[in-house]
């Protein structure tokens, strides 16, 4: 598996990415879920980026088409980052594939000397819970059912990770 950054793949390769992405959107987050639109314009933000985790590097160089086993839309701006969006898909779930991610963005922040990285999660997710928690997130605050979902109301957790 590889990380790479949206903005430099090869343009035949960026065709298909946010769609995937948005396909991926849906998949795992059907209540909450961003269209291509949405993600094109939150990539056009100051310090906004796009880390895909691919299957392997054969099709960055020289194939067509990527296959997305994870994306994490996220916002760098001075010392603070934000994850924006993160998600895996259900067929790579529990491979390691959205601590990929994180990690591959904590390294951008080091780079740039961005030392705090916030995220919001519901709570009622707790795979994704534990993961940030084993990888030093705090929670700093909790939006009390901030989530409006046809089951009822979910809190929302804003948690903080800082180096």
């Amino acid at each position: 598996m590889l990380i790479v950054e949206y903005d430099q793949l090869q343009v035949q390769l960026k065709t298909g990415v946010l769609e995937q992405v948005a396909m991926l959107e849906r998949l795992c987050l059907a209540d909450d879920h961003w269209e291509v639109a949405a993600i094109a314009s939150m990539l056009e933000q100051y310090g906004a980026g796009l880390l895909l985790a691919v299957d392997d590097c054969e099709s960055l160089y020289g194939g067509d088409m990527l296959t997305i086993k994870g994306y994490c839309l996220y916002q760098i701006v001075f010392e603070t980052a934000e994850i924006h969006r993160i998600a895996t898909n259900p067929s790579h779930a529990r491979q390691g594939v959205a601590q990929a991610l994180i990690v591959s963005l904590m390294d951008k922040m080091r780079a740039v000397q961005s030392d705090h990285l916030l995220l919001e999660v519901r709570s009622d997710n707790q795979p994704a819970i534990s993961l940030y928690q084993k990888m030093g997130f705090v929670t700093i605050d909790v939006r009390k059912g901030y989530y409006q979902l046809p089951t009822g109301a979910v809190d929302a957790m804003i948690m903080q990770w800082q180096s």
